[in-house]
């Protein structure tokens, strides 16, 4: 079954650490997608799984929170000495309070919760891409598909984490992700 997103919502964003851009997409028509206001509940957030940068720098993380909307809420950032946070253009790293500014959704309603951040090259910091998201317990597996064409499989952390940091700037368009239900079901998540 191949199914095209809605967009839930898409932010661009300009701060001290340099600017991002990104879309986040569930799998409902729009009269079923609830919006969530991305306020964090104080003390929600927990980094999940750490992957590397594709050229060795600062690791990525996803950071989940519960909003107080009751929204599932996601942030990729870098993570430094157990610290969340981003890379300024200097290559300096400045830790990220808890704050509004994630991706949110309705887990229970979704099987996933993917946004896709392009970060710009600016000064040390080369440009990158990053998949994001997240996954409930029964999503079997989940791949993407990158500009070659091919199928890879996205590895979720432990709470349900998706993350993929991507060398340069590619287009939510060229990062179709196929999510397998445990009922056998399957969904393709292509951004447009």
């Amino acid at each position: 079954m191949r199914r095209a997103l809605t967009m839930v919502g898409a932010m661009v964003a300009t701060a001290a650490v340099g600017g991002s851009a990104a879309s986040a997409l569930v799998g409902r028509t729009p009269a079923a997608v609830t919006p969530h206001d991305p306020v964090a509940v104080p003390g929600s957030g927990r980094a999940g799984q750490v992957v590397p940068d594709p050229a060795g720098a600062v690791p990525w993380t996803v950071r989940r929170y519960v909003s107080t909307s009751g929204g599932s809420c996601i942030e990729a950032g870098r993570i430094s000495d157990g610290r969340f946070g981003q890379i300024h253009p200097d290559g300096a790293f400045s830790e990220l309070a808890l704050e509004q500014g994630g991706t949110c959704g309705d887990i229970v309603q979704e099987p996933v919760l993917l946004a896709i951040n392009h970060y710009p090259a600016a000064g040390q910091r080369p440009a990158r891409t990053v998949l994001f998201g997240l996954a409930r317990p029964d999503v079997a597996s989940l791949e993407v598909s990158g500009p070659d064409g091919g199928w890879r499989p996205l590895v979720a952390g432990t709470g349900g984490e998706v993350l993929l940091p991507l060398a340069g700037t590619i287009a939510p368009t060229d990062l179709p992700v196929r999510v397998t239900l445990r009922t056998g079901q399957q969904l393709t998540f292509d951004w447009r």
